[in-house]
């Protein structure tokens, strides 16, 4: 998932809910190092205006879900196949931490350079 579709889901999804995990789909990957890894893909059951929708994002984390726990999601109260899964331990996670830290020093470093009168001057 791209940043710029992590902020429109963040700001679309408001309303949290309290998700039951119904099934858990599991896979496998390889690590680094080569030894085998298994990732999982919660489904979840959701209520909302007195109907019951499944829900799953098609993406699978190295956190273990357990079928019958209730997990809090934030949903699009407009369309609830659009949801932010805070509980996962998703590796596109990872990615806009590091793309935030960059944004942040590279922001830095051009203000630095432009009090200091530019580069090579």
């Amino acid at each position: 998932m791209s940043l710029s579709e992590m902020l429109y889901l963040k700001k679309r999804c408001t309303y949290e809910v309290n998700a039951k995990c119904v099934e858990v789909s599991t896979s496998h990957m390889k690590t680094k190092q080569g030894r085998r890894r298994v990732i999982y893909m919660p489904t979840y059951s959701v209520w909302l205006d007195d109907k019951e929708y499944r829900i799953w994002n098609n993406k699978y984390t190295s956190k273990q879900y357990k079928v019958g726990e209730y997990y809090k999601l934030k949903v699009n109260p407009a369309d609830v196949n659009e949801f932010v899964d805070g509980n996962s331990k998703s590796v596109q996670g990872g990615y806009l931490v590091i793309g935030i830290v960059f944004l942040v020093i590279t922001t830095v470093i051009g203000i630095v350079v432009y009090r200091m009168g530019g580069v090579g001057m």
